[in-house]
């Protein structure tokens, strides 16, 4: 067991959230604009982790659009001409294509903890011996709101 004594052992342990980005691998079905064909897409995007203030305002968007589009506009970091890093923002986080903005709000819901990363099903297990997914998908989880306000 590690005993903290210090503001700089909370924050060595990840106790206090960072300001600093985190670099994370999106990955999306998309569209060629040229082609019209599906594409795989993937990229590197920085999102900075929702502190614990944040985090019930998180659980109570719902997905709603605009409120996702605020969330990733104030989490979702790109170099401006400089190379200073700059929030994209909410009018730029509102134009992302669908399931880009999908990839991001998940992964910054992963970030938050309020999602657990999944991998993807076995079918070589014995709890599973069909060769074919199911077509049921699992009922969702609760989402505790007793996270600590600041």
């Amino acid at each position: 067991m590690q005993t903290l004594k210090s503001l700089a052992d909370f924050e060595r342990i990840g106790a206090i959230v960072s300001e600093k980005p985190v670099p994370k691998q999106i990955k999306w079905k998309g569209v060629d604009p040229s082609t019209y064909e599906e594409v795989d897409y993937e990229a590197s995007v920085l999102l900075k982790k929702p502190n614990s203030g944040l985090f019930s305002d998180i659980v109570k968007a719902k997905d709603d659009a605009d409120e996702v589009a605020m969330w990733i506009g104030e989490s979702m970091f790109v170099e401006d001409e400089k190379g200073k890093l700059k929030p994209i923002g909410f009018d730029m986080a509102r134009r992302l294509d669908v399931p880009l903005r999908g990839a991001i709000w998940k992964e910054i819901k992963l970030l938050a903890g309020l999602e657990k990363k999944t991998s993807p099903a076995s079918t070589n297990s014995s709890a599973n011996s069909s060769k074919t997914e199911s077509a049921d998908q699992p009922s969702p989880k609760p989402v505790s709101d007793s996270a600590p306000k600041s």
